[in-house]
């Protein structure tokens, strides 16, 4: 599908084969599959400005992988130059850009476009969509939504007259400065795990809040060696 037909897509009389919500893995994963089956009639909704989902989303201190990278990868398209065994956020955030870009995803997606509504027309058998103040009419819909996308705060006993800052690990403030303040952490699931080794560097005083404890292990976080990426490369 050339450029101009992927843009018509905008218009609400062109029918899509697939509509995908989402621009996280799940979604371009989708979008890949369908392209690499020469099926090109997709076009992928993402409500905000880039690729990445949760990667992108996501910026807290000590975000990675929680299990080894190289089994955090598409397996039609692995990555021999991931940096250490649990990379950092940033960097799998960057392969799903390069992804994106390389298999030339980016003219199929709509960024801005947050779904509002999603009806089923059962005489024409199609789902209208809108985003925003576009309609759009498609045969199938693919929800790539995922779990983590829409985050709240816990509903906790006076929170409300708390006068210090609050954050939530998937809204982190940058510019906040928590160098030598005292410190509440509330939860101890896989973010906390990772956030917590990061304020404990940094904080006068760092108590964390837990329900359940869990099971935590050392993290073997090795740096793979320029050797290394090359035998990866070569008996991936």
């Amino acid at each position: 599908m050339n450029q101009a037909a992927i843009q018509r897509h905008s218009d609400a009389a062109d029918i899509i084969d697939t509509l995908i919500i989402g621009a996280g893995f799940s979604g371009l994963a989708m979008a890949i599959r369908l392209q690499q089956r020469g099926k090109h009639n997709f076009l992928l909704l993402e409500r905000a400005d880039e690729v990445g989902g949760a990667w992108r989303d996501n910026s807290y201190p000590g975000i990675a992988c929680d299990v080894s990278s190289h089994l955090y990868s598409y397996s039609f398209r692995l990555n021999p130059n991931w940096s250490q065994t649990f990379s950092p956020g940033p960097e799998i955030l960057q392969y799903l850009k390069d992804t994106a870009r390389e298999e030339d995803i980016y003219p199929h997606i709509r960024f801005r476009s947050e779904v509002s509504d999603m009806r089923w027309d059962e005489a024409t058998h199609l789902w209208t969509v809108r985003a925003g103040e576009q309609v759009y009419k498609a045969r199938v819909v693919t929800l790539a939504i995922g779990h983590l996308a829409d985050w709240k705060l816990p509903n906790l006993p006076g929170i409300e007259s708390f006068t210090g800052e609050i954050l939530h690990s998937a809204a982190w403030k940058h510019d906040l400065i928590l160098e030598g303040k005292r410190i509440g952490v509330v939860g101890s699931g896989a973010s906390a795990i990772q956030i917590v080794p990061e304020l404990a560097k940094i904080a006068r005083q760092l108590v964390v809040f837990q329900r359940t404890p869990p099971w935590v292990m050392p993290r073997n976080n090795t740096p793979y060696t320029e050797g290394e990426k090359r035998l990866f490369r070569r008996d991936p």
